[in-house]
């Protein structure tokens, strides 16, 4: 069963019966309805990843108690947001220009990602939930890529996002960078696997109406790439799974592909509808 099927999203002027917000929820169809998926409060059954179903009363008018929750997560380290911004300083034109060009990328995209060296590799800040800074991706001048001791994955966010759609997510800091260099609002994953919570995090978050995921043109790419749309899927009015034809955005941006060319291949995919599974707990 999809969603979309019996269940409507909720909306300013139907805000959700249980938290009270105009976003995200879901309220089964039908007069009255007789059941809600909430994204924030929790029930003892949960339906996938779109959240916790309630039962509701005829009257779905009705105020409801709302529990509130304290969540403990990690202390944002503030050496890594030092590190980040004293890398960057260091980060000298001339160098950053060559870096830019040997990436087939250009200087404002890298900048836009807080770019900077160490003074044996390049260096590209990663983001928590919070917008701090937790942990650094480092590049060595001749490709090989690691991290910097004691942080945590996170997201590659450029200084600057539009608000205009579609949000784009891709694998790394310089596929991120290709598709800011196309004119797309991007943000990177750490990984073909990782920072799916932060990302549905910062989907909820956002303005975006439409979100691509941009997968790698490998089998772990495509694999990553589906999980994670498995997740955004209930969270997203519009979602889609591209691959290029060529092994990666930035791959394919080299091969001469336009913002035009995105476009139509983001067109040319269908949306991604997830069947949810109920689990009871």
């Amino acid at each position: 069963m999809s969603l979309l099927d019996d269940y409507r999203r909720v909306a300013k002027e139907r805000p959700c019966p249980i938290c009270g917000k105009g976003d995200w929820c879901l309220v089964k169809r039908g007069h009255p309805p007789t059941s809600a998926i909430c994204s924030r409060i929790e029930s003892p059954t949960r339906w996938a990843d779109a959240g916790w179903i309630h039962r509701l009363a005829n009257d779905i008018s009705v105020p409801r108690r709302t529990r509130r929750f304290r969540i403990v997560g990690m202390v944002a380290d503030s050496r890594f947001e030092e590190m980040a911004q004293a890398y960057m300083a260091a980060a000298q034109p001339v160098p950053l220009e060559r870096f830019a060009r040997s990436l087939g990328l250009t200087v404002e995209s890298l900048r836009r990602l807080r770019t900077g060296w160490t003074g044996r590799s390049w260096s590209f800040p990663m983001q928590d939930k919070s917008g701090a800074v937790c942990g650094i991706r480092l590049r060595s001048p001749w490709g090989k890529k690691f991290s910097e001791r004691g942080g945590h994955e996170g997201l590659f966010v450029p200084q600057v996002l539009t608000g205009v759609d579609p949000l784009v997510i891709a694998e790394g800091p310089t596929d991120t960078a290709a598709l800011l260099d196309l004119g797309f609002d991007s943000i990177g994953r750490p990984s073909c696997s990782g920072g799916v919570r932060l990302l549905a995090d910062f989907v909820r978050r956002g303005d975006w109406k439409r979100h691509v995921v941009f997968a790698d043109a490998d089998g772990p790419g495509l694999d990553g790439a589906l999980a994670l749309a498995r997740v955004l899927a209930p969270i997203s009015r519009d979602l889609r799974v591209i691959v290029p034809p060529a092994k990666d955005a930035r791959a394919w941006k080299n091969a001469g592909a336009s913002r035009e060319n995105v476009l139509a291949l983001i067109e040319a995919a269908p949306p991604i509808r997830v069947a949810v599974r109920r689990v009871i707990r």
